[in-house]
């Protein structure tokens, strides 16, 4: 029993000789001292008598602007009859006048009077607070340095795309003053999407690094605060630890959305129609001579169609040329409405126009001439009432180059027009059954 007992004490010495400080202090105005461990004097400078004979309470090494916070937490912790609280850290000062971090837990115990005591646990974390500190100095001035940045910066995490910093420009751009949204990953940020980039969509910045090791510029389609889809640059450039691993990629978006629009732009003036808005002569040629070469690689089926309006000076004597105009405009919205949409109508000149449908033969194209034929012939046209077409049809062959499928489909519209017009006339220039898709 008595080795037992020295057992014991061994180990309370250990604890009291250790880091932690015990107090047991009374629920009574200043907190005053029942006992305090020895190793106050060691820890924060005190004798530990001048606690036991009252000349300081607990209270008085509380630094001031934490009173209030530690009373108020005692009280919540008597009210809800928990065993004990971990307070929120707050600062003592020690017996020479030094400021130190503590964090403390108290137990509170009610013995049969009535009477509540605290039973307090302190550590000095005075070097961890001051660790933390420098560590947010460091987080406040990478922030401010990535808030001069005028394109949005985003710092991501690899392993769970998670958004570590990110600069104003990128809060104004995607987020917004007033907005309440809260954006835990690149993705739900800048796409509006619970899951990363795929390869449909655009070529993940993280992914692509993490297989190559290199930095890497990609255009993203972004939705911004209002929304609104935007094009940008994105910038990505890859953070290694010390170790050489890739920990974290730095994004810089350049919103280059105007310059995307006015490529587009450029792009459908080059290939449109500016009056009747369907695909112009450079567009027809360009996709019936890619047509051609993949004939020529072994597939078929394709059909061309010429259209021509009949009489169509007369609309223009008639009317004026600007409601001739209206009408190059009304038949191309009614043909257009009245074909596949595997199918595509260009603007061939003046008042002729041509479509290139896929997949068909003769019965096929016929079928669709015949269709686009009727469709002008039943529509009652704003300025010129009743006006008809003649349609040439062809098919395009192995053999074909662009000069003689031309030739062919326009003597067919010309027999179309030979015939009365209003009509539709299919040719194959009579070629050998063998050479026929």
């Amino acid at each position: 029993m008595e080795k037992l007992h020295d057992e014991i004490r061994h180990e309370r010495d250990l604890f009291i000789s250790g880091p932690t400080v015990v107090f047991r202090r009374r629920n009574a105005p200043g907190w005053p001292v029942e006992y305090v461990s020895d190793n106050v004097q060691f820890e924060l400078g005190y004798d530990p008598e001048q606690f036991i004979q009252k000349i300081i309470t607990y209270s008085s090494i509380v630094a001031p602007e934490f009173i209030d916070q530690l009373d108020l937490e005692l009280a919540r912790l008597v009210k809800s009859e928990m065993l004990g609280i971990a307070h929120k850290p707050y600062q003592v000062i020690t017996g020479t006048g030094q400021r130190r971090w503590i964090r403390d837990y108290t137990a509170v115990i009610t013995d049969d009077n009535g009477q509540t005591r605290f039973h307090s646990y302190i550590n000095d974390i005075t070097t961890l607070k001051e660790a933390q500190q420098e560590l947010q100095e460091a987080h406040d001035q990478l922030q401010t340095v990535l808030n001069t940045i005028a394109d949005p910066t985003l710092v991501i995490d690899v392993k769970n795309y998670q958004l570590t910093l990110y600069n104003r420009a990128a809060s104004d751009a995607y987020i917004g003053i007033n907005s309440s949204a809260a954006f835990r990953t690149c993705h739900e940020m800048t796409h509006r999407s619970r899951h990363p980039c795929t390869a449909e969509t655009a070529a993940c910045p993280i992914r692509t690094i993490l297989a190559t090791g290199k930095p890497m510029t990609v255009l993203h389609r972004h939705i911004n605060k209002h929304t609104d889809a935007i094009y940008v640059e994105v910038r990505a450039t890859p953070i290694t630890n010390k170790q050489g691993q890739i920990t974290q990629i730095i994004e810089s978006h350049r919103d280059i959305t105007t310059h995307v629009n006015n490529e587009n732009k450029l792009r459908t003036l080059a290939t449109t129609d500016h009056l009747t808005q369907t695909n112009n002569r450079h567009s027809f040629d360009r996709q019936l001579e890619n047509l051609i070469q993949s004939v020529n690689d072994g597939s078929g089926g394709i059909g061309i169609i010429m259209i021509d309006i009949d009489h169509f000076k007369r609309v223009n004597d008639d009317h004026g040329h600007h409601s001739g105009d209206g009408v190059l405009r009304e038949v191309a919205s009614v043909l257009g409405d009245h074909i596949r949409h595997s199918d595509t109508l260009s603007r061939w000149g003046g008042e002729e126009f041509v479509v290139i449908a896929v997949d068909v033969g003769k019965q096929e194209i016929q079928h669709i001439a015949e269709q686009l034929r009727s469709s002008i012939e039943e529509h009652t046209f704003d300025v010129a009432g009743h006006i008809t077409i003649s349609c040439g049809a062809t098919l395009l062959r192995s053999d074909d180059t662009y000069a003689s499928l031309i030739s062919r489909v326009d003597d067919a519209l010309y027999e179309a027009k030979e015939s009365g017009r209003n009509c539709v006339r299919f040719t194959l220039d009579n070629p050998p059954e063998e050479s026929l898709f």
